[in-house]
């Protein structure tokens, strides 16, 4: 179980938390099953889903070589097929904080997803700030290191948005256990 080490996603929320973030103004969620985004749409909630079936394969929502996979792919073209016409999908999750060699691969995944659905945004988490530039994949100090990071991102990935984590506070997801 991967509850206390991935985002809040709708497939693990009661639906009195979902009224409670429903209240909240909370109108977005990760969802990693088909069947998810029926419940979010019930719910009232958009989702980016993840572009995997169940548990992604490690740490990470894309394996960058699984682009050279034809049943990957196979699995893919049917999941897209499958979900890009649905009320509740908003974006696709590809990745979560990924270094600059990964960069190139990453724009060849977003590029393939968005020829099959050029509709939905593709969501890529990138690394905090604060991360050290031997993560980044790149040299320099923090800010010129960053820069790099950015640029390098923004050129080969082509990306419709950059976003990244900052975890200044310790917190924890049990509220998700409800």
């Amino acid at each position: 179980d991967d509850r206390d080490s991935c985002p809040a996603r709708v497939e693990r929320i009661s639906p009195a938390v979902a009224e409670d973030l429903g209240a909240c103004g909370v109108n977005l969620m990760f969802c990693r099953t088909s069947g998810a985004l029926e419940r979010a749409h019930a719910l009232g909630f958009r989702v980016m889903r993840y572009v995997h079936e169940g548990k992604p394969p490690g740490r990470n929502v894309y394996d960058t070589s699984a682009l050279y996979e034809p049943e990957w792919l196979a699995k893919l073209d049917a999941l897209l097929e499958k979900v890009k016409d649905h009320p509740a999908l908003y974006a696709y999750n590809v990745y979560d904080e990924p270094g600059a060699k990964e960069f190139p691969a990453l724009g060849k995944i977003v590029a393939y997803v968005r020829q099959r659905d050029p509709k939905h945004m593709i969501y890529i988490n990138l690394f905090p700030t604060y991360v050290s530039a031997a993560a980044l994949g790149t040299s320099g100090d923090k800010v010129t290191a960053y820069r790099e990071y950015l640029r390098q991102f923004i050129e080969d990935v082509q990306p419709d948005l950059t976003r990244y984590d900052n975890y200044q506070l310790k917190y924890t997801l049990s509220f998700l256990h409800l």
